[in-house]
């Protein structure tokens, strides 16, 4: 299940969890969007980062979900 939320910094939260591996999309207010992955072995956790100019592809971005 995908879930959506706020933090507390007024942004948008969409993610998912899978069996301890969390995929994460955070948009802030300005529209720029954070991927973060955060598989169960977190030493291995990234994230990308994209400008709400440069990426408006949101198929792409909701499949990394």
């Amino acid at each position: 299940d995908i879930k959506i939320s706020r933090t507390g910094e007024n942004e948008i939260l969409i993610f998912r969890e899978t069996e301890g591996t969390f995929n994460n999309l955070i948009i802030d207010e300005e529209g720029d969007i954070e991927y973060l992955h955060i598989p169960v072995n977190r030493a291995e956790t990234y994230n990308e980062h994209y400008s709400f100019a440069e990426h408006l592809d949101t198929f792409s971005l909701v499949s990394k979900l």
